[in-house]
């Protein structure tokens, strides 16, 4: 009888261990749902030429930044004539982001022997880009902390 009763306690006992672990884990997916759930819009301003795409880059860290689209964490193409993309699924977190309006379609930013940029390029933080004032991850990051939206200006060089 003893024994009877030390596997009951065994088995009740295993038995809510097992249903709070799969309560903590619904927890946890819950939570994970709910830190991604922001959302962020990018309306680009100043196009002056309606050939191309405009590309959009979603950055969450300083590498790649600005120059390496393909390392960006989301990326988008538009129209020149519809220039606003959201981005939803985002977390809660730092984020930097930069447009570039690549007017021949070929992918990516062209540069002039100096470096500087042959393209409209924007910064999210940015209203002026040059030689004097260089983009940097974080001057150009900005908080995400819920549904949010942002304009970015195209400068021309």
């Amino acid at each position: 009888m003893k024994h009877q009763n030390e596997r009951a306690v065994a088995l009740i006992l295993a038995t809510l261990f097992l249903a709070g672990s799969a309560s903590d884990v619904q927890s946890q997916q819950s939570n994970s749902t709910a830190k991604n759930n922001f959302e962020l819009t990018v309306h680009v301003t100043e196009i002056k030429h309606q050939d191309g795409k405009v590309l959009i880059g979603v950055y969450n860290k300083s590498d790649g930044f600005p120059k390496e689209l393909e390392k960006a964490l989301l990326t988008a193409k538009t129209a020149p004539g519809k220039p606003t993309h959201t981005f939803r699924g985002l977390s809660h977190g730092n984020y930097a982001v930069v447009v570039i309006h690549d007017r021949n379609n070929n992918g990516k930013l062209d540069r002039n022997l100096l470096g500087m940029p042959k393209e409209p390029v924007g910064l999210s933080n940015y209203s002026v880009i040059g030689i004097s004032n260089p983009p940097t991850f974080k001057t150009a990051s900005f908080t995400l902390s819920s549904i949010e939206s942002i304009n970015i200006k195209l400068n021309q060089f």
